[in-house]
């Protein structure tokens, strides 16, 4: 697969990750790669396919059953031989509405549920990105407005993990793992996000008001300078994401 790539819908790779379907994904992308959408089966192919992707030949073909039942695959038996249906065809059938993709360019898939994560933390982070500056909204951190006196470092933003659970429909433990996943290949990058809390002037908030907070106290630590915010991690991130509208696959 050296020196070829795909760009996966992100879309398509959301409903891989949520529907436990990665290894469906993998073959599918595989497959993308390695043709221009038509292939010839033939006696040790499901071997080969099956060593490359990095998974057992059971697997492979447990995988491509379920692919030709749901239509990501055709086989044609006359000619041996299958298609592989277009991303196109597979956003209409999951009404998938983003027009991101992943550049996939990898040598082989030994890391690709920690990429998809990353891809899938780039999305929503560089979207709520977007609305939060669209909105003129400074950050919200555990209950407490950010104020824009605190500057993020270059290419950083902040991701609460909550955010990230609900964006996917997942439980949190399930987003947090996605998230330790993409951090283990070094896919993101992520920095602690601690700041005093400030005034209206700007002024440093005495440690003494926090007896007065209705919030839940574990996320603030006094220090003699004043009250510590602790907020969301700060996400980078260290993927090829890119626009793709699909009009023709």
């Amino acid at each position: 697969m050296k020196g070829t790539y795909t760009t996966i819908p992100i879309g398509l790779i959301q409903y891989a990750l949520v529907r436990r379907k990665l290894n469906h994904l993998k073959i599918y992308t595989f497959l993308k790669c390695i043709s221009s959408g038509h292939l010839s089966v033939k006696a040790n192919s499901y071997k080969i396919w099956a060593q490359e992707i990095g998974i057992s030949e059971k697997t492979l073909k447990t995988c491509l059953d379920w692919m030709l039942k749901n239509r990501w695959l055709s086989f044609n038996s006359k000619t041996q031989s299958l298609r592989v249906v277009s991303y196109k065809q597979l956003k209409r059938k999951y009404k998938t509405r983003f027009h991101t993709a992943l550049k996939f360019d990898r040598p082989d898939f030994k890391d690709f549920r920690g990429l998809c994560a990353a891809a899938l933390i780039g999305f929503y982070r560089n979207s709520k990105k977007f609305f939060d500056k669209k909105n003129k909204v400074s950050g919200i951190i555990n209950g407490i407005p950010r104020k824009n006196t605190y500057a993020l470092p270059k290419n950083y933003y902040d991701f609460p993990v909550r955010y990230f659970a609900m964006c996917l429909g997942v439980s949190v433990t399930t987003a947090e793992n996605l998230k330790k996943e993409a951090l283990k290949f070094g896919f993101v990058t992520v920095k602690k996000n601690h700041f005093f809390l400030e005034g209206s002037k700007g002024e440093k908030i005495s440690p003494e008001f926090m007896k007065y907070f209705d919030v839940n106290k574990k996320y603030f630590i006094k220090s003699a300078k004043g009250i510590l915010v602790k907020g969301s991690d700060l996400i980078k991130i260290n993927v090829h994401l890119k626009r793709k509208w699909w009009g023709i696959d």
